[in-house]
């Protein structure tokens, strides 16, 4: 009676299950969250473009994309494909005076450690997410720029500015309170470092590359050139990564590369505006996450996800 009764629970938990996986399978079909007109026209990744995209109110595009993510979940057919080849990569080393140093990611550390004084103080390096193809976009780039050579800059502020109130010193001359905060700020801590731009987004120039980005192994081959970069002496003590849009995930997994590889963390990496990854391998956890680094922090300008 016993084997019996545990026969026919067997059979129930078996049919239960059976029933579960059914249902579960229903509810992943894209009917039934989308109508069938809605389904016609969710557009093909090649009929997106930049433009498309840049003309449309940002809620508009972002429900397009979530569109396309949610069916490219259901039917796997958005796999990570696209890995740029290092040589076609784009680099920028920035020096202090806002010049630009053009190189490859394929020796870019080559190039920076030629540069006198590299890795002496904090290095920052800046992966972009999207393509420069609408003016806000390059708009920002010249202002992170911009913002970096100022801070960078500060130490010869700094000089100048010492030089300047000697020679006032040295004459018959009555301080205002402005000279006299200016004759403090010369005395505060300077901050200096060297900035690089990693510039993926220009090798994303249309939005099929964009959504079949392998993040996981670019994110390794960037994190290939950080091995480097602390195997020639930078300290990962001192090395800032930041990722813009889709690239913070790519930043990511160049700080899970470091760390496999040396079994120590970068500093630092900081995620602009993380954007959706719209093509993952199914059962692999991706993205950004806390432990990629020491210090892992992200900042959102949109709730939308779209990385701009």
């Amino acid at each position: 009676m016993m084997s019996l009764r545990i026969c026919l629970l067997a059979t129930c938990l078996l049919v239960a299950a059976h029933a579960s996986k059914d249902a579960s399978n229903d509810r992943l079909k894209p009917t039934k969250w989308l109508t069938a007109t809605e389904l016609e026209n969710v557009p093909s990744l090649n009929d997106i473009t930049w433009e498309r995209l840049e003309n449309q109110p940002l809620e508009q595009g972002a429900k397009v994309i979530e569109k396309i993510y949610h069916v490219g979940q259901i039917k796997h057919d958005l796999t990570p494909s696209f890995v740029p080849s290092p040589s076609n990569v784009p680099v920028w080393i920035i020096k202090s005076n806002g010049q630009k140093v053009e190189c490859k990611l394929n020796n870019y550390v080559e190039t920076a450690k030629a540069q006198p004084g590299f890795g002496e103080d904090e290095v920052t390096i800046v992966l972009t997410g999207l393509p420069k193809t609408s003016p806000a976009q390059q708009k920002a780039m010249r202002r992170l720029i911009q913002a970096y050579v100022q801070k960078y800059n500060l130490q010869q502020l700094q000089k100048n500015a010492q030089e300047q109130q000697q020679q006032l010193k040295s004459s018959d001359y009555d301080y205002t309170s402005s000279e006299e905060a200016a004759d403090q700020w010369k005395s505060a801590k300077a901050a200096s470092g060297d900035l690089i731009i990693i510039d993926l987004g220009s090798t994303l120039t249309n939005f099929k590359r964009y959504a079949m980005l392998d993040v996981l192994n670019t994110g390794a081959m960037i994190g290939q050139t950080l091995i480097d970069l602390t195997n020639k002496g930078v300290p990962q003590e001192i090395i800032h990564l930041i990722g813009q849009g889709i690239s913070a995930h790519v930043a990511g997994a160049a700080g899970n590369k470091y760390t496999a590889q040396t079994g120590h963390k970068l500093r630092r990496i900081t995620g602009l505006d993380p954007a959706k990854v719209l093509s993952k391998r199914p059962q692999i956890l991706g993205g950004l996450s806390r432990g990629d680094a020491d210090f892992v922090d992200a900042i959102h300008t949109s709730t939308f996800a779209m990385g701009t």
